[in-house]
């Protein structure tokens, strides 16, 4: 299972300028993999909703048990095979993510939902019906999902992998010169386009800052693509086709129908910090070949990592005690 990462591709490459290649994209993954999983061992747990059974046995049979994990919500649960009504389940604290559960018994079972978190924020919609199978996902806004997150469509968990273009169906509709300053491009329909995304004209990739109408405000030959003067009516792509792993995070695949909503799981900021610190260090390291000193020339420098420890301590607020199950 493709676990997701606490900070998408997008971000890291924002965060030191990484500009995008197949090979760099890739790396970026893999480095993003690790440092997320580094965080959740630094701090004793995940911070994303696994839908799971798990099985507790115990010595006794008391009032209850201490977790040795976050429960957000549960659906079913037995005790010594007898099921017992959710409704009349003891938890503490009074909100999740719940750490103790009022079962007695020596084999337990609890069906749902464990992580720290499941806060979500708007990810755009679909731009096409999905069935059960498919791995190519169009969305309405490239913007608002990276490669690396959760996505939640209806009660399916989704991780996205790689982003490919799209025709996003808008067309140029004024001539635009390879000058930097030549930045409003005006497009057929502005609706068709969305702020943040990063738009490709011809092999020219742009920014988009702001919509105004027909007109979008942008930076030029951005992240390492080449200036370019553009005439007619060509295309406008944005990256909104995601390959994906379904059927995510303990879910299960199923059908949706074009326009549903997406929504992306959340970590807390300090946990994204967290990971992106440690990617860039990692990223940092591997192309010094893990020297003392990065960089070359003028821009040579001693590598000591103080920022990646004040980071590494920060994550340390949402670490979790460890507690035995029994």
């Amino acid at each position: 299972m493709t676990k997701p990462f606490y900070a998408t591709v997008e971000q890291l490459q924002a965060a030191a300028d990484i500009k995008t290649t197949s090979n760099e994209t890739d790396r970026l993954r893999r480095l993003l993999d690790s440092a997320s999983r580094k965080v959740e061992q630094r701090c004793h747990r995940h911070f994303y909703p696994l839908t799971e059974v798990r099985t507790y046995h115990l010595t006794s049979g008391g009032a209850g048990f201490w977790l040795n994990s976050d429960l957000l919500s549960f659906t079913a649960a037995t005790e010594d095979g007898t099921a017992v009504t959710v409704a009349d389940i003891e938890v503490s604290p009074a909100a999740a993510p719940y750490s103790w559960i009022g079962l007695s018994g020596v084999d337990i079972t609890i069906t749902g939902d464990w992580g720290y978190s499941n806060d979500t924020t708007p990810a755009g919609a679909l731009a096409e019906a999905l069935d059960a199978s498919e791995t190519g996902v169009d969305v309405t806004d490239s913007s608002l999902a990276g490669i690396g997150d959760l996505l939640i469509c209806e009660s399916e968990k989704i991780v996205v992998t790689h982003k490919t273009l799209l025709d996003t169906t808008a067309n140029l509709a004024a001539d635009l010169t390879a000058v930097v300053s030549d930045n409003e491009v005006t497009v057929n329909t502005g609706s068709l386009v969305k702020a943040d995304e990063v738009i490709t004209i011809d092999a020219e990739r742009m920014k988009v800052l702001s919509i105004s109408g027909n007109d979008l405000q942008v930076i030029r030959a951005f992240d390492g693509s080449t200036l370019a003067a553009h005439t007619g009516t060509p295309d406008v792509y944005a990256p909104r086709t995601l390959t994906v792993e379904r059927g995510a995070a303990g879910s299960t695949a199923a059908t949706h129908s074009d326009t549903t909503v997406l929504t992306r799981n959340v970590a807390p900021a300090v946990v994204t910090e967290a990971t992106i610190a440690e990617a860039l260090v990692a990223y940092a390291q591997e192309t010094s070949a893990y020297a003392r000193v990065v960089g070359s020339g003028e821009n040579q420098r001693n590598w000591d990592g103080r920022g990646l420890k004040a980071a590494r301590d920060e994550v340390l607020r949402y670490r979790r005690v460890r507690m035995a199950a029994i």
